[in-house]
């Protein structure tokens, strides 16, 4: 009979040393995590730093390349410009603008430039139409072959108009040898390609239901495609030459202008009006 008191006694250190043991039973999993902790760590600073480290040589790889073939140079013939005799002397600039060589060398630069840039937008509108606003068999290999010359060495294609246009050559009869014509048919040779390029995707990303609705409402299959003013043809971005964009605003099909010329001011039986047809559906009108 006294045992029992004693087991009865006992049973509260059994049960207080209980919660003790299950207290001490979460320790070992954060022992086995701190543990696995270096192992697991240790790869992701290395990946971390061989990161650091390439983005590091994408940086100063390119800037050593440009700053030693590119920049070092430049520098250098300027400098050579500026100075005589190594000491800084700025008299050759006031006598190299006052020659009348150098504004002569000036005008002829932009009157070639100028001449080149018009010929080859008007040439190039209706390509960029035909290639890019009718679909037929070859198109895509058309395309391809408008944009060879843009991508082609400017050397490789002087030689070439120089072989058709000397005096033995195929075009020699012409006599455009060493004169502006010959520039100027190269320079269009060159921007041909881009201007088809540039306008014939912009006109390429139209919707053709606004063309549509303006037909609907009476405007005739030639009034669509007439030259007027349009935002939806030339999208504002400021790295495009203003030649290309002007020449694609002014060459763009607008319904909502021409569908007005070709239709009375009045209302149409969809309850639009005709200066806003491109907010009508084409089925409606």
């Amino acid at each position: 009979m006294k045992d029992a008191p004693e087991s009865l006694s006992r049973s509260p250190e059994s049960l207080s040393a209980g919660p003790q043991s299950l207290s001490r039973r979460p320790e070992n999993p954060s022992r086995s995590s701190e543990s696995l902790s270096p192992t697991t760590a240790g790869p992701s600073r290395r990946t971390s730093h061989l990161a650091r480290v390439g983005w590091g040589l994408a940086v100063v790889l390119p800037l050593v390349f440009l700053g030693v073939f590119f920049a070092y140079p430049v520098a250098t013939l300027v400098g050579r410009g500026f100075t005589s005799g190594g000491t800084l002397d700025l008299g050759g600039v006031a006598e190299v603008l006052g020659s009348d060589r150098t504004w002569r060398v000036v005008g002829h630069t932009l009157l070639q430039a100028s001449l080149g840039t018009v010929i080859a937008v008007a040439l190039a509108i209706p390509g960029a139409h035909v290639l890019y606003r009718r679909t037929f068999p070859g198109r895509r290999a058309l395309r391809a072959l408008v944009a060879v010359p843009f991508v082609l060495p400017s050397v490789v294609v002087g030689v070439a108009f120089r072989a058709l246009l000397a005096p033995s050559g195929p075009l020699g009869f012409l006599g455009w040898d060493r004169t502006l014509p010959a520039i100027v048919a190269a320079l269009v040779f060159f921007n041909y390609g881009l201007v088809v390029r540039m306008v014939g995707t912009v006109w390429e990303r139209l919707d053709p239901r606004a063309e549509e609705a303006a037909r609907a409402l009476g405007a005739s299959p030639c009034v669509p495609r007439s030259p007027s003013p349009s935002p939806r043809s030339c999208p504002p971005s400021p790295r495009r030459p203003p030649w290309s964009s002007s020449s694609a605003r002014r060459r763009s099909p607008s319904s909502s202008s021409s569908a007005g010329r070709a239709t009375p001011p009045s209302r149409s039986r969809s309850g639009c009006r005709p200066r806003s047809s491109s907010t009508c559906a084409p089925h409606r009108c």
